[in-house]
């Protein structure tokens, strides 16, 4: 600072010195060549520019007091509302706590009109407004706030959450996009993305978000996440097979029924739907065969009663006098699983239904055995003997008070999951969701 003022004093005294030159140059040459006099000109204009340097440096110390004054000031201003709107936060938060969300959102919008850009308190102000079931304006706050930083990853994760709370699937599933682009590795953005996919049936984008996290889980060598990746995938493949058959897409949905069960070949889902697939082929002179071979093929890799129970619908709608093929096709999956009880019940109804008594006394005995005494085999058991003594009303009765229910129970299936049970075979759960999970039950239930 001291330089500054030498250098001010310096270039007044230049140009003042100047100025006297250019006024009268003869008298001030020979005023200097003489020497400075105390009663000359020269002395005097040399206290008026040192008298001038002296002024201005005043001004200027002046000036610099008065800026940083009301500088210093605006300040202090700054530093008192940060403070305000730091209490008035708190005030909110105790509002908050008190569910009183709609003074908590005055407290903090006054606390934002002071400290205009404190972005936490604009997250609380996000919070308070889902609490209060005002995920609209929670989204205007998120919206104002990306104004102002659009790649704050703090408000792009509220943004989540609140596309949430409107249920607003569409612009959550490019919300995710847009973070899977900044964060591709991040495995809880891409849960939350295949989730969405699924729940709007983009099941061909889910499977590609699927290989991701398995090649993920594959780089960290996690066993268990693989085996419960690999099974996400075999769902949404077989989904995007239904849907590709229904938009009558069927090569594709060959071909991707032939990619899940080249991954799972005990996925009984996509069988069913390919004996469906080849049932429907009205093109096919021989669609029945085919749908027979798939769901045989079915069989052979996952025994299930749902195949036995469609063989038979299949080869009676071929022609109702194919009792002997329906009882070759029992007798085959029996030799195949002779320890799966289903298998051998179904084929003892089958019997009783069309008078084959001894067949179904011989699958009773094996019953017997094999130690299998559920409720069916009962049922079973009870019929048999009340038919071979050809006493069928006695035996109706009998049989309904034996099992205490006005009539027969149908056969029902249950999820190996959750224990739901179903009139018949299904693909998928609807309460827990779980797929290729129902099984013939051996329970005595009456739906609804």
């Amino acid at each position: 600072m001291t330089y500054r003022f030498l250098l001010l004093f310096g270039l007044l005294f230049l140009l003042l010195f100047s100025y006297l030159l250019y006024l009268n140059p003869e008298f001030l040459t020979l005023r200097l060549a003489a020497g400075l006099e105390t009663r000359g000109t020269l002395p005097f204009f040399i206290l008026i520019s040192f008298a001038a340097g002296g002024l201005g440096v005043l001004f200027l110390f002046v000036a610099r007091s008065v800026f940083y004054y009301f500088y210093g000031f605006k300040e202090r201003k700054g530093r008192r509302h940060v403070q305000q709107a730091v209490q008035e936060a708190r005030q909110a938060m105790e509002y908050r706590l008190a569910a009183d969300y709609k003074k908590a959102v005055k407290k903090l919008k006054r606390a934002l009109k002071l400290d205009s850009g404190n972005q936490e308190i604009r997250q609380l102000l996000v919070r308070v407004r889902l609490e209060a079931g005002e995920p609209q304006q929670a989204m205007e706050v998120i919206e104002e706030a990306l104004k102002d930083d659009p790649d704050d990853s703090r408000f792009q994760w509220l943004k989540v959450e609140v596309l949430q709370a409107m249920g607003d699937n569409l612009r959550l599933i490019n919300q995710l996009m847009y973070l899977k682009g900044r964060y591709p590795k991040n495995v809880a953005i891409l849960n939350l993305l295949v989730t969405g996919l699924m729940g709007q049936s983009y099941w061909r984008e889910a499977i590609d978000v699927w290989q991701e996290l398995a090649e993920i889980a594959k780089g960290a060598k996690n066993k268990k996440e693989q085996g419960e990746i690999a099974v996400q995938l075999d769902n949404c493949r077989y989904e995007l097979a239904v849907q590709q058959w229904q938009a009558g897409e069927r090569e594709e949905a060959r071909q991707t029924l032939k990619e899940l069960l080249d991954k799972n070949q005990k996925f009984v889902p996509a069988y069913i739907l390919q004996a469906a697939m080849e049932e429907q082929d009205r093109q096919n002179p021989k669609r029945i065969e085919a749908a027979l071979a798939a769901l045989k093929q079915g069989y052979r890799r996952q025994p299930n009663a749902w195949f036995l129970l469609e063989g038979e619908r299949l080869l009676f709608t071929e022609s109702e006098k194919n009792e002997e093929k329906v009882e070759k096709y029992y007798r085959k999956a029996v030799s195949r699983y002779p320890d799966y009880w289903p298998a051998r019940l179904l084929f003892a109804f089958f019997c009783l239904r069309h008078q084959r008594l001894e067949r179904a006394a011989e699958m009773l005995l094996e019953f017997k055995k094999q130690g299998i005494n559920n409720p069916l085999v009962k049922i079973l058991a009870g019929e048999l003997s009340y038919r071979q003594s050809h006493q069928l009303n006695e035996a109706a009765d009998q049989f309904k008070k034996a099992i205490g229910l006005e009539e027969a129970p149908p056969l029902v299936f249950v999820c190996g999951h959750c224990r739901r049970y179903a009139p018949s075979w299904r693909p998928r759960c609807p309460e827990c969701g779980h797929y290729n999970t129902y099984e013939l039950s051996a329970d005595l239930v009456t739906l609804t």
